[in-house]
């Protein structure tokens, strides 16, 4: 609010609409986005604004799929991982990394799967 005289547009120019500097912006000032600094939350945040708004965000691609319960069940069921990796306790950033493997180099993006 105080940084962006309220409006979160700014904050979007100020890193050239690019995704890659506003998750940068946003890790390094944590502080002053307690509610979004969070990687779950941040990468699907950064999606709703694309999705839901006029919002023109360059490099959709580093928005990463949020690794939760159903993406990483989805990824046992496809076979990106085994039930055994399923259970270990840094499979978030695993999954999240294969995801972004998968569709490299396609249209698509890593968040593309969070609704399906």
């Amino acid at each position: 609010m105080d940084k962006f005289q309220g409006d979160i547009r700014k904050l979007f120019w100020d890193n050239d609409n690019s995704v890659k500097k506003i998750k940068e912006y946003i890790i390094k000032n944590k502080k002053g986005f307690p509610y979004l600094s969070g990687t779950k939350i941040l990468n699907y945040w950064l999606y709703v604004m694309i999705q839901y708004t006029d919002a023109k965000l360059e490099d959709r691609q580093f928005i990463t799929v949020a690794p939760d319960t159903h993406v990483i069940q989805a990824s046992e069921k496809l076979g990106l991982i085994t039930h055994d990796e399923a259970e270990k306790p840094n499979i978030r950033e695993k999954v999240s990394s294969l995801w972004e493997e998968v569709f490299r180099d396609t249209e698509r993006c890593p968040i593309d799967i969070h609704t399906p």
